[in-house]
């Protein structure tokens, strides 16, 4: 969904702590309004903190001044590609350890999960780093984020 383009979006920002916290902050905080997701809340806060943790690391690996497309497109890459390992391991421990589905139904959707989260990641890559110039512009032209 949108939300992890927008947790790459704001690691691009960021950096890696400030864009990890806000990327797991809100969608954490999305799992806690929804009866569905509320178990899921802390596995997301730490699946998202980590995406936009790595994402922001890379993408400012040399600093502020030397930030580059390659650089932004490794750390969003890398972002994505933790999140869903995080994503297929929070499957795991929600739905067998504390629902209790029996494993085999687990490994079976998650087959079928892995497939959906590789698309996912890929259409949040492509959306973060469309998405990442203009917000950039737009809040620095409203003083909002430093040059």
């Amino acid at each position: 969904h949108i939300g992890n383009a927008l947790c790459l979006v704001a690691a691009l920002l960021m950096g890696g702590v400030k864009g990890g916290l806000a990327g797991g902050i809100g969608m954490a905080l999305y799992d806690l309004t929804n009866p569905i997701f509320v178990m899921y809340a802390p596995f997301t806060f730490i699946q998202k903190f980590v995406m936009g943790f790595l994402c922001g690391k890379i993408a400012f690996a040399k600093g502020n001044e030397e930030r580059s497309l390659r650089r932004n497109l490794a750390g969003t890459i890398v972002g994505a590609l933790a999140n869903i390992f995080f994503a297929q391991l929070n499957a795991l421990i929600v739905d067998s350890l504390i629902m209790g589905q029996n494993w085999s139904a687990v490994l079976a959707v998650g087959g079928t999960k892995l497939i959906v989260n590789l698309i996912n990641a890929a259409l949040a890559v492509i959306i973060a780093l469309l998405l990442y110039p203009p917000v950039q512009k737009a809040l620095r032209l409203s003083k909002l984020l430093e040059e």
